[in-house]
């Protein structure tokens, strides 16, 4: 039974000269998180935190879990846990009916877990931080060669040192309750409408197509469908698929959504990795949420229609996509198709030397069915 935590230099001097007077009671040190970098990768990181009733049931069966134990709660605390918190020692204490100790023996020595170094460059961390800090949002850095993530931010965010320091329960369910949600790792779990990114996958649908990528569209600023009127953000005049995508020309890639059709985009958005959770070495990812034709009948209660297929065209509608996920589909962009798992932990080092045990290679997820002369057209609107 844990009587204080965090008592001062004072408490233990005058705790240690009437110690003979507190039978049964005694002072260790343990162990104490500190998170340098704060509310700045929060959710990346995570924290540590008791074991709660459901995780211990979870656990059951594993010997280093037990009534009381420390385990990771969030990010790469929680999903390499078994990794970082090493074994846990016995000390055995015989002491008399009045709780004096007669004799104590250590029966098993701790083993201290091993050491990651993850990919994150701390330095862009902050920096990518100080960018979105006061806002609501996702950053998300990562390496195309290797699919290495550089830097994974999620804002609002909260300080994990709370978890350490003392703190009050009303303070942890203050940022519990609070409306942006900041215990939400918004680069994996927050689901957005894709909007103009998402025009590329519709670009590689068309250049799948027997459609001319350099015939000209005329963007006047809207364009009717039906009896509705679907706006562009300027005019453009004429434009071919470089120079619409360099405008992004909402006009142009609705009349190409209309000419493929609803099911060649939906098709190239499943095979670039959207509605598919990514694997990053992270607990709680989500993926996006295509509108299935059975899903959209039962919401809207009508067939599917011209103006949807307008829409998704350029990433509007009920489509909805994770930060990551995008930043999936762009490094494959860079790797001419090759679509590569985003991946954290880069190295595990022994504790004792610090010596390397394991190092994360590059792992190919798929490659999408497009040739590197038409990959080339979306660079250069891209580019442009």
């Amino acid at each position: 039974v844990i009587l204080k935590q965090d008592i001062d230099y004072k408490t233990l001097i005058r705790f240690s000269e009437f110690s003979e007077n507190l039978k049964g009671v005694y002072c260790e040190n343990i162990p104490k998180r500190i998170y340098p970098l704060r509310e700045k990768a929060a959710q990346l990181i995570g924290y540590t935190g008791i074991i709660s009733k459901s995780e211990l049931k979870k656990l059951k069966g594993n010997p280093e879990y037990h009534p009381g134990s420390i385990l990771g709660k969030m990010g790469i605390e929680s999903y390499y846990d078994e990794i970082i918190r090493g074994k846990e020692g016995i000390k055995i204490r015989i002491v008399d009916a009045v709780g004096n100790v007669k004799e104590e023996e250590i029966k098993k020595e701790p083993i201290p877990g091993n050491s990651l170094v993850l990919s994150i460059d701390a330095k862009l961390q902050e920096y990518a931080y100080s960018l979105i800090e006061n806002k609501v949002g996702a950053i998300v850095v990562s390496k195309p060669a290797t699919g290495e993530i550089l830097a994974l931010i999620s804002s609002p965010s909260f300080d994990p040192n709370i978890f350490t320091d003392k703190f009050a329960f009303e303070e942890f369910f203050l940022l519990k309750s609070h409306a942006e949600k900041p215990f939400l790792n918004r680069a994996i779990q927050g689901t957005y409408p894709p909007s103009s990114v998402f025009k590329i996958i519709t670009s590689s649908a068309l250049l799948h197509s027997d459609i001319d990528p350099n015939k000209i569209v005329y963007c006047p600023g809207y364009m009717k469908i039906g009896n509705r009127i679907f706006k562009c953000w300027a005019t453009h005049g004429a434009v071919n698929l470089i120079s619409a995508i360099a405008h992004s020309c909402d006009v142009y890639f609705y009349t190409v959504g209309l000419s493929l059709g609803r099911d060649p985009i939906i098709q190239y958005a499943i095979e670039w990795g959207i509605n598919k959770e990514t694997g990053i070495d992270l607990p709680g990812e989500l993926k996006g949420l295509f509108p299935e034709m059975e899903w959209f009948k039962k919401k809207y209660n009508r067939p599917w229609q011209n103006g949807d297929t307008a829409n998704i065209s350029i990433g509007q509608g009920d489509l909805l996509v994770t930060p990551i996920e995008l930043n999936v589909m762009t490094m494959a962009i860079a790797n001419d198709g090759m679509i590569l798992k985003p991946f954290l932990l880069k190295e595990i080092l022994s504790y004792e030397k610090e010596v390397k045990i394991w190092q994360k290679n590059p792992e190919v997820l798929r490659r999408i069915d497009i040739t590197p002369e038409k990959m080339e057209i979306i660079k250069k609107g891209l580019y442009g």
